[in-house]
């Protein structure tokens, strides 16, 4: 809910609210604490699991591209460990995949753990091959494409065959296929995988 129609709506309840203490009717007045409970589990339900996520898919993608640009001339190990952890922040954290991006998915046979793991042994290959590979790059992003049609799932949608393009050095356009899909949830978005 917009925080402008939620400003009108506690407005019109305190109004209303205030017009029938007047008259003595405090019975309804209690209703307020579970209005306001009620409100704040709408507005803030959705978002509850959803941390630093981006507004838009040029967001992310600039965020990608200054993850893995980012470096320092000092120490190459630890370099590369400060931006393979960077780049681990713009995917869909452990929670969020097993709380409700699994569940949207079709049917598995295989525990949710076991899935979980194979994803996130894949990213950590990926992430570790891409920040290696660019470690020593001055990238520039220039856009982050789909090749292929969302699909629509329960609460979120897939955006799929992503392209990430960047501009290197020396001003060559680079096309890179190093990321798996992104999801889109409540207009913010967010990398599901890395690719290996």
């Amino acid at each position: 809910m917009h925080k402008t129609n939620r400003f009108l709506l506690y407005r019109q309840y305190f109004s209303t609210a205030f017009l029938l203490t007047k008259k003595r009717n405090w019975q309804i007045f209690l209703l307020v604490p579970v209005f306001l409970g009620f409100l704040c589990f709408i507005g803030c339900g959705d978002k509850r699991n959803w941390s630093h996520a981006h507004r838009s898919t040029s967001d992310l993608g600039q965020a990608i591209v200054k993850s893995i640009s980012n470096h320092s001339e000092n120490n190459v190990n630890e370099n590369l460990r400060y931006q393979t952890e960077d780049l681990h922040k713009h995917r869909v954290s452990k929670t969020e995949y097993l709380g409700w991006v699994l569940p949207a998915f079709p049917e598995t046979h295989f525990p949710q753990e076991f899935v979980w793991d194979n994803l996130n042994k894949k990213c950590i290959v990926g992430v570790q091959k891409w920040a290696k590979q660019f470690q020593n790059q001055k990238l520039e992003f220039v856009s982050l494409d789909f090749e292929q049609e969302p699909i629509p799932y329960e609460g979120f949608r897939l955006l799929r065959g992503t392209i990430l393009s960047v501009k290197d050095d020396r001003g060559q356009v680079l096309r890179l296929d190093i990321l798996g899909s992104v999801i889109e949830k409540s207009g913010e978005y967010k990398l599901l995988s890395y690719k290996d």
